[in-house]
């Protein structure tokens, strides 16, 4: 009877089921035409307060999970949630923490390590596959989430490490790491722009660009792109390359069944009556804050009215500290919280929480911007600075949000036209926006009209920057294109730091950073942290950056910090306090966070490491191309529908010969170091190593029983393959003389867009050998005759004879004598050459689809090894 009964519902009762056990309240009529449409939604303008974020995931789990079957076919596996600013990320991780929980949906990843309910990944439950959700906001990277590629993931973060890794050059993320998160975010995925208003033009523009390109060049499963916000003008989208599609993109506006809902009806209608301060802001208070930080406390301590929220909102991080460091003075039995984003995330969080609590019990709340959005907080009085148009609808959205009281009150502080006084923001927007309140006395939904705004400035990222961004090759003075200016406004970018008891210098164990210990700062305040100075103390030479392709610890000397970079500074210097945040002018020793008890995992470290390889047991290198190969097989029948047949055959044939190269005498002196010539583990091929063979015997349980007797007479008339010891070479990368040796017994010289994709695939599973082929800086060249051997690369030389090697089938490789002629320019006796090549699958399959299949293979290579021995 409830089958029958179910059957006989229509899809909008059964979303406004499934919403209301989620949410706890039936859903509005526009959530329900979100998630029912035809279409995906392209633009979402609706009034804060009014549930863009549950409409938004809750419309994607509907369509993924409960819809019909073509409509969870057409729905992509990933749900990227953006937010412009870190402290909106944390309400938005647990309220879909919450609502998955109430589904019974079972969920993997950042949630279930913070304790919600969880699965182990990959199984299945009654209630269906578990669902993962991480948290993308910097630090060390959440690594299971592109382990994982199959399953369906809800991925929230900022837009600079969001946007950054979507560039293929993440923040904060190791650069053989770039290319993995680059492919699992332009491929099967919707993404969703909260809060577009405060994103900037050049993060808005480049989410447009973006967008236009996935389309342009094609991708592995469906992609679409949603932009959110009360006050977006959908003209800030008509980038130069999205104007086409812009046009042809379905709007969600509220229509008439909305506006007469009785719950919108009580918020659209809620009153907020307007003042002005009889004082403002000066150039001389810009840069002496205190005495306008006074008169600030005294008008909020003023109008604040007992048992209510007061939120006093100022456009700056310092003013904000200046105006919470006086209010503690002036009033210590007020309840008081300080709010922006330059905290640490656990002190992050428990101010968070005392905010919400304050709504209820009163107090008083200074903020930045960064309870423009998503923070879902209502005030009896709003004290604001001047800001742009669209920044002050939302914050006059945090004041009477839900319509509860029969009138608010709303004070700004405005300012002189100086560019001192104005900044983050431009002189002509608070121009502007001061002369359109003039005319208001009531700042409430009802009586904001519509104001069109011009677009704001940025740069626009074109199609030859996508293209560019693809090879993660540095250039030859060992630098990368710049992509803050794509990423968020030039003028606001951010670096991140952590504090370590540093002593005599940092440690190996140091790097890298764990997202607990991180801290978002702004260039300005960064650059006032390392001019500060205090009873002749100074801090410049006591910051660290890490040097990946060193993997050494670099002492700052640069004259200003670099965008999206990761700092270590030294602890006993200060700089950071609890209820504070980030301070330049604290100088009592930074608490360390404490690290937990979870698994270590660890990254790599540079350019030159492979972790997975030294992961505690030996393993025939036979073996592991088995493994892997089987991986990819199985992988790929999760992407049937996404991925034509003849690229997933050429991820598993990729798959196969991915590690051959291991088989070349530097690789397996690497390995086997410290044993004898004669060693019997010297006549065995390996792809991993344990700690040494006295505390680990070989694991030869090979799936090929005859492999030596196979490979004997390999190596030549010599006999029985034997390895001698050999120099060890900076930089060698095992995976180029696998693509190398796969190229040679392939016919290089006839025209083969699956050889060469195949080829590609083995030599950039590992990120680090992509588009080019180059040697390093700090390589050491062949000690030879440079007019008869010159050619070398990454620890690859002209003329290494790479031994035989049996692959998964059953084939046993002849030895091959490496060329590295593929790596000079133009067509040569080898055919075209590597650029040529890659340039050529670049235009032919696009970067996204060619970065999916790149990242594939290397989920397959992990899950071999993770067959093989402990996890790594």
């Amino acid at each position: 009877m409830k089958e029958v009964f179910a059957a006989a519902m229509t899809d909008a009762e059964r979303f406004a089921q499934r919403f209301e056990q989620a949410v706890g309240f039936p859903p509005l009529p526009y959530q329900v035409r979100m998630a029912l449409a035809p279409e995906w939604p392209g633009l979402v303008r609706v009034p804060t307060g009014l549930g863009k974020t549950a409409a938004v995931v809750l419309t994607w789990l509907w369509r993924r999970r409960y819809a019909d079957p073509k409509v969870r076919q057409s729905c992509p596996r990933r749900l990227v949630y953006c937010l412009p600013l870190r402290t909106l990320v944390q309400q938005v991780v647990d309220n879909v923490a919450l609502w998955l929980s109430r589904l019974n949906v079972p969920v993997f990843g950042h949630v279930a390590a913070a304790g919600s309910q969880s699965s182990e990944r990959g199984s299945d439950s009654e209630f269906g596959e578990p669902v993962g959700v991480y948290v993308m906001m910097g630090g060390a990277v959440e690594r299971d989430w592109v382990r994982l590629p199959e399953y369906d993931q809800i991925l929230i973060g900022t837009q600079d490490q969001l946007l950054s890794r979507a560039l293929n050059r993440g923040y904060g993320v190791s650069r053989g790491r770039w290319p993995m998160d680059f492919a699992f975010l332009n491929n099967d995925v919707w993404w969703v722009y909260d809060e577009v208003q405060l994103m900037g033009g050049g993060g808005i523009y480049t989410t447009a660009q973006l967008e236009a390109f996935r389309r342009r060049f094609g991708t592995c499963g469906s992609n679409y792109s949603t932009w959110m916000s009360a006050t977006l003008d959908p003209e800030w989208l008509d980038t130069i390359d999205f104007v086409p599609y812009r046009n042809a993109t379905w709007w969600i506006d509220l229509d008439e069944d909305d506006l007469t809902h009785p719950v919108i009806q009580q918020r659209y209608r809620a009153r907020k009556l307007l003042y002005w301060s009889d004082f403002y802001l000066s150039s001389s208070d810009a840069s002496r804050p205190n005495e306008y930080a006074k008169r600030v406390a005294e008008l909020a301590l003023g109008k604040h009215r007992e048992g209510a929220l007061t939120l006093v909102i100022l456009n700056r991080v310092n003013r904000a500290q200046a105006v919470y460091r006086q209010l503690l003075a002036m009033s210590p039995n007020v309840p008081i919280r300080l709010v922006h984003s330059r905290f640490r995330p656990a002190d992050r969080q428990d101010i968070g929480r005392a905010v919400i609590e304050m709504e209820s019990s009163g107090g008083i709340v200074v903020a930045t911007q960064a309870v423009e959005a998503g923070v879902d907080l209502s005030a009896r009085t709003l004290i604001s600075e001047i800001a742009p148009w669209a920044s002050l609808v939302q914050r006059f959205g945090r004041c009477n949000r839900r319509g509860e009281f029969q009138e608010a009150d709303v004070w700004l502080l405005d300012m002189e036209d100086d560019l001192d006084c104005a900044q983050p923001y431009a002189e002509e927007e608070i121009k502007e926006a001061r002369a359109r309140l003039r005319e208001l006395e009531e700042v409430g939904p009802e009586s904001l009209k519509t104001w069109r705004m011009p677009p704001p400035e940025g740069q626009v990222l074109r199609q030859r920057d996508v293209l560019d961004l693809f090879d993660t090759t540095p250039d030859l003075a060992g630098l990368d294109l710049d992509i803050s200016p794509y990423v968020r406004d030039i003028s606001d970018t951010d670096v991140q730091v952590y504090w370590r008891s540093i002593g005599e210098g940092p440690q190996l164990s140091d790097w890298p950073a764990r997202p607990e210990e991180i801290c978002n700062v702004s260039m300005s305040a960064m650059r006032d942290y390392l001019t500060a100075k205090k009873e002749n103390r100074t801090r410049k030479d006591r910051v660290w950056t890490w040097d990946w392709l060193t993997g050494t610890w670099m002492s700052f000397r640069e004259r200003n910090p670099v965008p999206g970079k990761v700092y270590l500074l030294d602890a006993a210097l200060g700089g950071y306090r609890k209820d504070v945040g980030f301070d330049p002018g604290a100088w009592e020793p930074v608490s360390i966070v404490p690290s937990g008890d979870e698994e270590t995992r660890r990254e790599e470290l540079s350019d030159a490491d492979d972790p997975n390889t030294y992961q505690g047991s030996f393993v025939l290198l036979a073996d592991h191309l088995k493994h892997v190969g089987e991986a990819a097989q199985s992988l790929m029948e999760k992407f049937q529908e996404q991925i034509p047949e003849d690229l997933r055959r050429a991820v598993v044939e990729a798959a196969n010969w991915h590690d051959i190269g291991k088989a070349h005498p530097v690789f397996q002196e690497r390995l086997l170091a410290g044993l004898s010539n004669d060693h019997p583990y010297r006549a065995s091929l390996w792809a991993k190593s344990g700690r040494g063979p006295e505390y680990h015997e070989p694991q030869a349980q090979s799936c090929q029983e005859d492999s030596q007797e196979r490979l004997a007479g390999s190596g030549g008339e010599e006999g029985p393959l034997t390895l001698l010891k050999v120099p060890d070479r900076k930089h060698f990368r095992h995976e180029l003389a696998s693509a190398l040796a796969y190229l040679q017994l392939h016919d290089p010289e006839r025209p083969d867009v699956t050889r060469d994709l195949v080829t590609y695939l083995i030599a950039a599973h590992h990120g680090k050998v992509r588009m080019s082929i180059r040697s390093l800086p700090d390589e050491i060249p062949p000690a030879a005759d440079p007019r008869e051997r010159w050619l070398f690369a990454r620890g690859v030389w002209d003329g290494d004879s790479l031994p035989g090697v049996i692959l998964p089938t059953g084939e046993v490789l002849p030895q091959v004598t490496l060329q590295l002629g593929w790596m000079t320019l133009g067509r040569g006796p080898w055919g075209e050459s590597w650029v040529d090549r890659t340039m050529h699958l670049l235009k032919q399959y696009g970067p996204f689809r060619l970065g999916f299949l790149e990242a594939l293979v290397r989920v397959a290579d992990w899950r071999g090894s993770e067959r093989e021995g402990k996890r790594v």
